[in-house]
């Protein structure tokens, strides 16, 4: 998959998400959603915070240096709360634009190249993986999201 393949499937998960929080109400960005004590704040924050760790580690990448493991952990605690919804859909949308300006700047010879590196299951962390990574997040919160659109206040 090319750098160019990646953004646009990078591009349309961002675009399901901001299609999706368009259905939301203001009651919903404050439910919690099911299975967690997160609220939709919460995740959107969250996948600002993972966008940006994502951009970090594509400059540690081209660097040549590890990769901060920080786009595989969760936040403590609850991250959105206490932060308008404005403040954290821009920092969404600005983390998204950084990281689709990072992906771009990386040479198309180093998108997949081997590093140190390895997750779980051998697969190398390069830039190609980084991405994806990020693009599976995207995927795995708008199903909790939806969900939570499914229910009653």
């Amino acid at each position: 998959m090319s750098a160019s393949d990646l953004i646009e499937h990078l591009e349309a998960e961002h675009r399901a998400m901001l299609e999706l929080v368009q259905q939301f109400r203001a009651a919903d960005f404050e439910r919690s959603i099911a299975g967690s004590d997160w609220t939709a704040l919460d995740v959107f924050a969250h996948l600002a915070h993972g966008s940006s760790e994502a951009v970090k580690a594509l400059a540690d990448l081209a660097r040549g240096q590890p990769i901060s493991m920080g786009i595989d952990r969760e936040h403590a605690g609850k991250p959105g709360r206490g932060m308008p919804l404005a403040r954290i859909m821009e920092e969404f949308r600005r983390s998204h634009r950084s990281l689709v300006d990072a992906l771009k700047r990386v040479p198309s010879g180093s998108l997949r190249a081997e590093t140190a590196q390895r997750t779980a299951d051998g697969a190398s962390m390069n830039a190609a993986w980084v991405v994806a990574h990020v693009i599976e997040h995207y995927a795995a919160h708008y199903e909790a999201l939806s969900g939570a659109l499914d229910t009653p206040d």
